[in-house]
């Protein structure tokens, strides 16, 4: 069942009668209307922005099969927020302990590389991760669960913009595929994506920040999978044939990606 309250929000009323509510975004880009499920458990519906909300409110009924069916798989429910215990960096070879340091956070940062601390400040309160080792350690407001996830998804990061563009340029020059931009992003619904602009110089691969946290083998078929895209702008039997050619285990590769992508650790999954 549908219930539409206003063309800002649509709720989709599930069997046992409880209700589920998606977000409607409106885009100048969208050609036609779009569902998707971000990594906080959150319907986002993209319409064209000319799209009348009358017609808004008939569309969910296109969606509401595909609705019910995540939320039989329990995949609407929202994750616990919590502080994880340690952060594992497969690609610098990293698996931090998290510690918790000093509340008060004062004078000018000694002592440390560009990539062993971040300074992190919302709304009046500040939070200063510090890698030593294999410590990352949070000082300042860190008894605010939400302000430490807030810092870590920042810090990390972090690291995957100093990291990633160089691990892809590397890939990218093994197999001959040009020169190219490569964006770290905040993607909430994939891993990554490719876009060809002619008024661009060069094309431009996004990756997901939190492709960070992934092995290297699947860091890797992720990146060969952007580029392929290079050849191919889309999914089709090419696209895998040629991708085939630099990943034969892509299948394989495919699916790990998606059971991945579930089961990221709740922390990185939050936006506020």
């Amino acid at each position: 069942m549908v219930s539409a309250i206003e063309p800002e929000q649509i709720m989709f009323i599930m069997p046992d009668g409880s209700k589920v509510s998606a977000l409607v975004r409106k885009s100048a880009r969208a050609r036609k209307a779009s569902i998707a499920l971000f990594l906080n458990a959150k319907l986002v519906l993209t319409v064209p922005a000319s799209l009348p909300d009358h017609e808004i409110r008939q569309l969910p009924a296109h969606f509401i099969a595909w609705v019910e069916k995540l939320w039989r798989k329990g995949e609407l429910k929202s994750r616990h927020l919590e502080v994880p215990d340690s952060i594992v960096l497969p690609l610098l070879a990293k698996n931090f302990i998290l510690k918790r340091g000093m509340e008060a956070i004062g004078g000018k940062i000694t002592g440390l590389g560009n990539e062993d601390y971040l300074l992190f400040k919302a709304g009046g309160k500040r939070i200063l991760v510090t890698a030593t080792g294999s410590e990352l350690c949070l000082h300042g407001h860190h008894q605010d669960s939400r302000m430490c996830i807030l810092a870590l998804q920042a810090y990390v990061r972090k690291l995957a913009q100093i990291h990633l563009p160089d691990f892809i340029g590397d890939i990218s020059a093994s197999i001959g595929a040009g020169t190219l931009t490569v964006k770290v992003r905040n993607q909430g619904t994939r891993w990554g994506s490719c876009s060809k602009n002619p008024a661009a110089p060069f094309p431009v691969i996004s990756i997901n920040w939190r492709a960070l946290l992934l092995s290297r083998q699947l860091l890797e078929h992720l990146c060969l999978h952007e580029l392929t895209h290079l050849i191919h702008m889309n999914h089709s039997a090419a696209f895998y044939k040629e991708l085939e050619k630099y990943s034969p285990n892509w299948k394989i590769s495919e699916k790990a990606l998606s059971c991945e992508w579930r089961h990221l650790p709740a922390w990185t999954c939050h936006f506020f």
